[in-house]
């Protein structure tokens, strides 16, 4: 059943709960179109969900983003957004992997309807390939089969596309991550890291719900790399 965008719009408010700390965003100056009340309330729940630390919070916030997507059929940044906050529960879920497998598989569901609006968008084709990350990581460690498949689609995407940070990001965590005796290649994943991490300092946009993630993760991995 069509459910109205205002009464769309006033269960996304319901759904943010009053005890949630959220990062502050700007308040708006003038009158917002219905499009702009959407991404509006998008950003505020990538805030939540990126500064709350419990599970049940995290889940219900993670329903806000998904009621975005859902309401905005014809923005990929919302079905991106979707898609990417359930991978975020599927890696924090790795013990329980019905759990996971119910978050990937809303996942794949949002890139694919990301995809079917833009289908040549790199930041939703560096997605589908995390999801793929994501599926070789859970329950076990990931094969040599799956990285390296990854780790192909990752460079066909970069060349491409060679100044897309994520891109980058992901494929040195796959070098990373192939099995020791593997072709795990830790100065190749530091590399691929270290660029990555330059392009983000160049990653700007307009749309405060451009995808924004990769910098922790960046980092954190080339710890890893750099280490003997």
């Amino acid at each position: 059943m069509h459910t109205p965008r205002k009464n769309v719009i006033a269960l996304l408010v319901l759904l943010c709960g009053h005890n949630l700390v959220a990062q502050p965003i700007t308040a708006p100056t003038g009158p917002q179109s219905p499009a702009e009340k959407t991404r509006r309330f998008l950003v505020r729940y990538m805030n939540y969900l990126d500064t709350t630390s419990t599970a049940d919070s995290k889940d219900k916030i993670l329903k806000g983003i998904e009621m975005v997507a859902n309401t905005a059929k014809t923005d990929w940044i919302s079905q991106y957004q979707a898609a990417y906050y359930n991978l975020v529960l599927a890696e924090s879920n790795r013990k329980d992997s019905s759990a996971a497998s119910g978050y990937m598989t809303k996942a794949e569901n949002y890139i694919k309807a990301g995809l079917a609006i833009a289908p040549d968008e790199a930041e939703l084709k560096t997605l589908e390939v995390f999801l793929e990350m994501t599926k070789a990581g859970i329950p076990g460690p990931p094969s040599k089969k799956a990285i390296g498949e990854c780790i192909k689609s990752l460079e066909k995407i970069q060349k491409d596309n060679p100044a897309n940070a994520r891109t980058g990001i992901l494929n040195g965590e796959c070098y990373l991550r192939l099995p020791e005796k593997e072709g795990r290649d830790k100065k190749k994943a530091a590399e691929l890291l270290e660029a990555g991490l330059k392009n983000l300092e160049n990653d700007k946009h307009d749309d405060p719900a451009w995808p924004r993630w990769g910098k922790e993760r960046a980092e954190r991995l080339l710890k890893e790399a750099r280490s003997k």
